[in-house]
């Protein structure tokens, strides 16, 4: 059984809008569409819309451990002579 779960958010910020999206209704059928069209493999589908602006999100909890666990490169330029 294979399982998609999907981040919703960048999914539609990712889909493009075609010219005959028009309304909320139209753009919620072109987005259903691609989706069913991307995932047909998978068993089941969970999707997810998620905020970074939520103290318990789940999004800020994954930014705030990528950010402390990142490591730094130093980049060093040589002199120019």
């Amino acid at each position: 059984m294979t399982v998609a779960i999907i981040d919703g958010m960048a999914e539609l910020q990712s889909l493009g809008k075609p010219h005959w999206v028009s309304s909320c209704e139209k753009l919620a059928k072109h987005f259903n569409d691609c989706l069913f069209h991307k995932y047909h493999e998978s068993d089941e589908v969970r999707l997810v819309f998620d905020r970074y602006d939520l103290p318990s999100s789940l999004k800020t909890a994954t930014s705030i451990i990528h950010c402390t666990t990142a490591s730094l490169t130093r980049l060093k330029w040589p002199k120019s002579t």
